[in-house]
């Protein structure tokens, strides 16, 4: 990630990039997925179970996205 900044009248500005965004995103991704960090999801079908992200279906399937918004839970019926 690269920073630069300018200024003008006094106010400072920044601009921020991430070079190898890409990449980064694509490597955490496959991160997650194969430690199971904040996996939130449990899909069944049979005797087959996977876990899942809801981001990720969500982001990949217009389906998995409606099914999971229609089934929220409310934050009062969350377990404590």
């Amino acid at each position: 990630m690269a920073a630069s900044s300018s200024s003008s009248s006094g106010e400072q500005q920044y601009s921020l990039r991430w070079n190898d965004f890409h990449s980064s995103i694509l490597s955490s991704f496959r991160h997650l997925r194969d430690v199971e960090d904040f996996v939130d999801v449990t899909l069944a079908c049979e005797s087959n179970s996977f876990t899942a992200h809801k981001v990720v279906l969500s982001a990949c399937s217009p389906y998995f996205r409606q099914l999971l918004k229609d089934h929220q839970v409310s934050p009062s019926k969350k377990a404590c």
